[in-house]
């Protein structure tokens, strides 16, 4: 035992020695570090030690990705990574390296996997509490990058509402260069090239300032390149030429010592759009063709600069009209690319939406862009907000003047007795029908909307709710000689009080809904594999096979109402309670000459 301890802590040991000599030298940015990196990542994963495996991986990633730009390297040592991180108590190692791979993904084009990973890194961490300073940043990082991969695919207001997020949350904790890179994406949302509205560009202007002080001020180089470069682009193409490109040479130089090689390639993009506005046309050709170089190096398979196109502009006031038509034609392919990306997304969105989503709102959700679907999500919001508004106005203001009808109709009925002609004495019953019947509809509909409450699930005696629902019909029962019959019903888990309310109108309708002399009522429950099946069935008038589904639907009628009292939403209340236990309602044959009401409870 002693010697196999002494023998892990020689390997960790080994592996601390060296870490430390290849965070110095990826600090001094030597590309040929790689090895050490390399043999520190295997030899902490022989070791074992979650923690050093974490530190190590992090730090060949990162090598990976910030030094040599290798992505695709990068994300397979992230890959590796991963399946060390799957208990519970390491969901933010796990969180952090889900990011890391949407960096990756991003970095090569592949948006649609990076938009994954951010999500699932923010999925692991959202509603979890409490989490570290660490943990708490790797989120609102994950928001920020989110954010940019929904900027790409156009889904503008997604964008917004994930670089809000990203942004409250650096703030809550004072992190600079969080906050830094945020006021660089407020400033793209203002700075359109299409839109001269000077007050945007104003705004757009100085949150890059904001942007490239706040990031030379703490050393973050990264952000201070594209802060810098984002400045000069907007001075170059508003007529402060010399001054846009002098910012846009210090965002060059500040790519090549600090920045990987994605990063360098805005750089190179900015300089030659700077050049092409300056109708300087050799030098923006000779930036675009070093840029199409690393684009090539990169092996990227979007063009999220639509920097050929500019280019072609560029080769045609030089008269180099074939390059220009062929740039035109690389520029038409990497767009349809981005354009298959930008379903893509928004698809792929939607479904993940579909999954937390139900009924009509998941056919509106297929049918719109995400930007549209934020919206239909506030007004689902506010119309359940209005819903319950609704319900408590309809409880007290509606039925007030109800009562109010009901009660002078009949004072006035009295104080005028033995005038009113027969006539008249239909209208007043006329208005005190109506008002008994409205305030009938408003009590079904309370009802109604109190069944999309939560559920309060117990394990209920089925055969005891089916005694309480008979005693509560007692005088019904005794009056219509009703017979009700019932087999051991098995307990299940459910809310009593629905329960209750399913049982009685389901019987209650089987007593109305029928002409016999002596009504027969029938209830029986079988176990089926994963839930519980009732059967109620009766003698009655029985219901269609066409109307069978109809009669679930919110004030759907298959009688007038001279022939049946009713509301015609007590069957939709039945369905509401039973979907609300994710069972299934509906109708069949009765043996019994009428209707049988089947329904599944889940075990």
């Amino acid at each position: 035992m002693t010697g196999n301890t002494t023998l892990l802590l020689t390997v960790q040991e080994q592996t601390q020695e060296l870490l430390a000599q290849f965070n110095k030298r990826r600090a001094e940015r030597d590309v040929s570090a790689s090895h050490v990196g390399v043999e520190a990542f295997q030899l902490a994963k022989d070791s074992g030690d979650v923690a050093l495996i974490y530190e190590a991986g992090s730090a060949l990633a990162g090598f990976y990705m910030d030094v040599v730009s290798e992505f695709q390297q990068a994300l397979a040592v992230l890959s590796d990574m991963e399946g060390y991180f799957e208990q519970a108590e390491q969901v933010e190692q796990l969180s952090e390296i889900w990011r890391r791979k949407g960096l990756g993904f991003d970095y090569v084009g592949e948006l649609l996997l990076s938009k994954e990973a951010y999500e699932k890194s923010i999925q692991l961490l959202e509603n979890r509490q409490p989490l570290s300073e660490t943990g708490f940043l790797t989120l609102a990082r994950s928001y920020f990058n989110l954010s940019i991969i929904y900027g790409d695919l156009n889904l503008d207001a997604l964008s917004e509402k994930y670089l809000q997020l990203s942004f409250q949350k650096f703030k809550e904790v004072d992190h600079k260069p969080g906050i830094a890179r945020c006021y660089i994406s407020f400033g793209v949302m203002f700075d359109d090239e299409n839109d001269k509205d000077p007050e945007k560009l104003l705004q757009a202007k100085e949150h890059y300032k904001n942007a490239a002080e706040l990031s030379r001020e703490i050393g973050d180089w990264v952000c201070y390149s594209v802060a810098t470069g984002n400045y000069g682009t907007l001075h170059a193409r508003f007529h402060h030429f010399e001054e846009g490109v002098a910012h846009l040479l210090d965002a060059y130089n500040t790519a090549q010592q600090h920045c990987n090689k994605s990063f360098l390639l805005g750089r190179y993009m900015q300089l030659g759009n700077a050049y092409a506005h300056g109708q300087k046309y050799e030098e923006a050709d000779r930036w675009f063709a070093e840029g199409d170089k690393l684009f090539h190096e990169l092996q990227l398979k979007v063009d999220s600069y639509g920097f050929r196109k500019r280019w072609a502009e560029v080769l045609m006031a030089l008269g180099r009209y074939q390059e220009a038509a062929e740039k035109l034609l690389e520029h038409d392919r990497c767009r349809e690319e981005k354009h298959t990306m930008d379903k893509g997304a928004a698809i792929n969105d939607v479904m993940l939406r579909l999954k937390y989503e139900e009924g009509q709102k998941e056919q509106a959700l297929l049918r719109k862009k995400n930007a549209e679907i934020e919206e239909y999500a506030r007004q689902l919001q506010m119309s359940n907000y209005e819903l319950n508004q609704f319900a408590h106005v309809a409880s007290h203001d509606m039925k007030e003047p109800l009562r109010m009808i009901a009660n002078y109709s009949q004072l006035l009925e009295k104080s005028i007795n033995g005038q009113l002609k027969p006539e008249q004495k239909d209208y007043l019953i006329y208005i005190n029908d109506g008002a008994k019947r409205m305030n009938n509809v408003i009590q079904s509909l309370l009802q109604l909307s109190k069944i999309n409450a939560a559920n309060h699930k117990t394990l209920v005696n089925v055969n005891e709710v089916i005694d309480e629902v008979k005693k509560a019909l007692k005088l019904e029962i005794h009056n219509r000689n009703v017979s009700i019959t019932c087999s051991h019903m098995h307990p299940v888990m459910a809310d009593e009080t629905k329960l209750t309310q399913l049982f009685q109108n389901l019987i209650s309708n089987a007593i109305k809904y029928n002409q016999s002399a002596a009504p027969v009522i029938e209830i029986r429950c079988t176990e089926l594999e994963n839930a519980y099946r009732y059967e109620l069935a009766d003698n009655g008038i029985g219901i269609e096979k066409q109307y069978r589904d109809k009669v679930f639907i919110i004030f759907q009628r298959l009688h007038t109402r001279s022939e049946y009292e009713g509301t015609g939403i007590g069957l939709s209340i039945c369905k509401k309670i039973i979907d609300g236990l994710q069972g299934k309602i509906w109708i069949e044959d009765s043996p019994l000459g009428g209707a049988k009401f089947c329904f599944t409870i889940p075990k």
